[in-house]
Order: structure tokens, then C-alpha cells, then sequence
């Protein structure tokens, strides 16, 4: 009988925390150290406006309440991710930096050849400053799975900060109005995306948003997965399987049925148009849908999977940043930036992240623990907020993207593939020269 591919990934993952929760070391050099000087950190990260004061607050609160006196000094580099990237590389080639950095899996690879980012194994571990078995386990697998590097000895290179998944934002609207089935399965998104488009004023079905994360979710959707291979260093992107469903994309696109969004992240004020029935997006994007002026919405839609592949199961990749501390030789500052880390990614302050207060807006990330999934008052917000919730509902199908050193560039190589397939270029060709340009990277970084 065939495992799915679902289970199996549930039952890898808790086996990875689980042997991690299970090898505790006796000798405990992290809890030998103590907090005697004035400690204080920057922190860099790239939130905004009301994240931003949110994130304020909360350092605010760690700054106050911590017993060892350490100040938390945040600084917002503004733009993107890829700004904080480049800022940190150039950084660290002349050795100002900050202590810790958010970053994406594939950024703290990149910085891996600084041998920048400190192992937080044993600070996870220690009985004295570590996580419990039980808070250990509390962590979503997938989210210990991401911040795990094969390419670096499995070592723990950084922490969840926050996270999101690709989903699929559906227009329930347009979709009642073309008789029309919600998919589970790229066959099934084909026929309605036909319907759609025949039996409605919609001059369009999917409006594709260009992104590398959807490409690996979308790789991941039809079996191929992992996306790359760690230990090989090579990428999957001419997998038989995905250039089949290349040709599925370029068939959508030749028939009228998908193009790309007008502008970026306009996916969604298509759906309200009625000039779409789908488009994909983070979850984190589930809160600035277009409303009414009162509120309200003008379209019923949801939130599913994106699709998947005949006798696959429904899979979507996770993503989002994590917090990267940069290691010194100064034991005291290292410990400090684990507590800081380890404060940010409790229950209590990863609710306070995803709710909000009164007088600031919630993030509406994903919750980091099973325990805070199951929260009242995070079920109240899921109940409020059903998109969302139907979002936190698909957190069990999630998988990681590469962590390798190369991986940044390569994303650059996904959307140029995904663009070249859309304007009709042969889909295997694409692929394929996607592919060497892929290990390339891989390769040059393996040097």
C-alpha cells in the first residue's frame, strides 16, 4: 500500500523533532554561561507601518521584562527582503553587521560562507535556557524542518520568525456563476477555468501572480519535491512531471483562460472585477482582500490549496522569514541573542504577532505552534476571520523550499522560466536551461 505523500512528510518531520527533542546533552556548556554585562542587540528586519509598531511593542515588552537586562535595539531596512539581503552580504564583507537578522532559509545559506550564522543546537537543547521536550514538540514540524540544513551538517542555523503558504484565492462568486466546481487537481482547474471563461463576462480565469515560492509550490504539487537536492546540489526543475505541467500552464494561457496579473498582487481586485476566478498568494495577504467601503466584501471567496497532480495529495509550500543571530565569540552576547529569539517565538508572543492589540493591527501570520492553533481565542479569530482560518486549516500540507547557498539566484532563474513558458517559448527547453543555470549556482557556491 502507498504511504501519501502527505502522511509521509508528517511522519519524517515528527521523527525530526522528536530525535531532536530526544538528545538532550548531559553536559549542558550553554547553561554554564551567565548574563553579568549590559547586553544590547540590533535587530534587523524589514516591517512597516503597523508591523512595525507591533514589533515595536513587542521588543518593548522583552526589553522591560527580561530578568538579564537585555536591550533590543530594532532597525527597519526597508524595501524587501532581497534589500535586507544585499545589505547583510555587504555587511559582512567588511564586518558590520547586525546581531540578528531576519532572513529566508536560502539567504542564511548564503551567509553560511561568512560563517556568519551561530548553531542554535545547543542553545535549543540546554536544560537551563533551551526548549522543553514538550515546547519542542509543540512546533509545527515543518517549521524545525526549515530552519534544519542538510548541506551544513543538519545543523539549526536560525528560528521561525514569522510564517506563510501559497494558497489559492478562489472567487466563489464567479465560480457559482459559470455552474462551475471548486478544483482539487490541475485537470480540475483546467475544466473550470474553461467554464469560467464560456459561461461568464470574464475575459480571463487565473491571474498569475509571477513568484518563485509559487513555482516551488507548484513543483512540490505534482511530485517533485524536494525541489532541489541538498546533498547532490542540483536542481528538479526539468522533472518530467513539471514540464508536463508547463505545457499545462502554456495550453491555460494560449486558450484565454490564464495571463499575469495586470500589475502586481492586482490578482485579487481582478477576482473583485469579476475578471478572474483565481490567483495565488501568501496567507499573509488574506487581510488586505479589497473591501467596501463598510467593510464588507463585493465577491464570496475562499481560501484552498493550490492544485495538485493526479494521485498526489494536496501540497503547498511554506515559507517566510526566520531569525538568524550572528555568532560572535562572546558568550554572553550569543546567549543573549538566543533568549531574544527564543522570547519572540513563544505562544504568548507569536499570539500577540498574529492578533494584535486593540489600538494595533495583527499580523494574520500563521501560528508556530499546534497548542496556539488550538488557542480560544485564536479559534475566535479563525472564526472572525474564515479565510484565515481555512489557511491555518492547510498548515499539515506544507513543505519547505531548498535551503542551499545558490538558492537565491536560482529563484531569479524560477520566475525568468516562468515568464519565458507563459510567452510561448518551448516548455522542455525552458526548463532545461533553467536547470543548468540552476546547478550552476548550486555548483559556483559549492566552491
Amino acid at each position: 500500500m502507498k504511504t501519501p505523500r502527505a502522511l509521509l512528510t508528517i511522519l519524517i518531520l515528527a521523527g525530526l523533532v522528536l530525535g531532536l527533542a530526544s538528545c538532550k546533552k548531559d553536559e549542558d556548556k550553554v547553561g554554564k554561561v551567565e548574563i553579568t554585562d549590559s547586553v544590547q542587540l540590533e535587530l534587523w528586519h524589514t516591517k512597516t507601518r503597523s508591523q512595525e509598531e507591533l514589533l515595536n511593542e513587542i521588543v518593548a515588552d522583552f526589553n522591560a521584562s527580561n530578568e538579564w537586562g537585555i536591550v533590543i535595539v530594532p532597525t527597519s531596512i526597508e524595501g524587501s527582503y532581497d534589500q535586507i539581503f544585499k545589505e547583510t552580504v555587504a555587511g559582512l564583507a567588511v564586518g558590520e553587521v547586525p546581531d540578528l537578522v531576519v532572513a529566508y532559509p536560502s539567504m542564511v545559506a548564503e551567509y553560511m560562507e561568512a560563517d556568519a550564522p551561530l548553531p542554535l543546537d545547543d542553545y535549543i537543547e540546554s536544560k537551563e535556557y533551551g526548549l522543553t521536550d514538550d515546547e519542542l514538540d509543540d512546533y509545527f514540524p515543518v517549521y524545525v524542518e526549515d530552519n534544519t540544513y542538510p548541506a551544513y551538517d543538519d545543523q539549526i542555523l536560525s528560528w521561525p520568525f514569522h510564517k506563510s503558504m501559497v494558497v489559492l484565492f478562489t472567487n466563489m462568486t464567479l465560480l457559482e456563476m459559470a455552474g462551475a466546481d471548486v478544483p482539487e487537481t490541475w485537470d480540475e482547474f483546467y475544466a473550470t477555468c474553461q467554464s469560467v471563461v464560456n459561461n461568464t463576462d470574464a475575459t480571463n480565469c487565473w491571474s498569475i501572480h509571477i513568484e518563485a515560492s509559487d513555482m516551488d509550490g507548484f513543483m512540490a504539487s505534482v511530485g517533485v519535491y524536494p525541489q532541489a537536492d541538498a546533498k547532490d546540489k542540483t536542481s528538479a526543475m526539468n522533472d518530467p512531471k513539471f514540464v508536463e505541467w508547463g505545457e499545462l500552464l502554456q495550453k491555460m494561457v494560449n486558450e484565454g483562460l490564464a495571463r499575469p496579473e495586470a500589475e502586481r498582487y492586482s490578482g485579487d481586485d481582478e477576482m473583485v472585477a469579476l475578471d478572474a476566478a483565481f490567483t495565488t498568494g501568501s496567507t499573509s495577504g488574506i487581510g488586505y482582500f479589497p473591501k467596501n467601503e463598510d467593510g464588507t466584501f463585493a465577491i464570496d471567496w475562499k481560501i484552498i490549496p493550490i492544485p495538485h497532480g493526479e494521485g498526489e495529495d494536496a501540497i503547498s509550500t511554506v515559507y517566510g522569514a526566520n531569525i538568524m543571530a550572528v555568532k560572535e565569540d562572546d558568550a554572553q552576547r550569543d546567549l543573549a541573542k538566543w533568549l531574544f529569539i527564543k522570547y519572540w517565538s513563544s505562544p504568548d508572543v507569536v499570539k500577540k504577532w498574529i492578533l494584535g492589540t486593540d489600538e494595533i493591527r495583527g499580523s494574520s501570520y500563521m501560528p508556530l505552534q499546534k497548542s496556539l492553533a488550538a488557542d480560544p481565542d485564536v479559534k475566535a479569530h479563525m472564526q472572525a476571520e474564515p479565510r484565515w482560518g481555512e489557511a491555518v486549516d492547510q498548515l499539515g500540507i506544507g513543505v519547505i523550499e531548498p535551503q542551499l547557498a545558490g538558492q537565491q539566484a536560482v529563484r531569479d532563474i524560477l520566475e525568468d522560466a516562468f515568464l519565458r513558458i507563459i510567452n510561448g517559448e518551448n516548455v522542455k527547453s525552458v526548463l532545461d536551461a533553467g536547470k543548468a543555470a540552476a546547478d550552476e549556482q548550486f555548483e559556483l557556491k559549492a566552491e
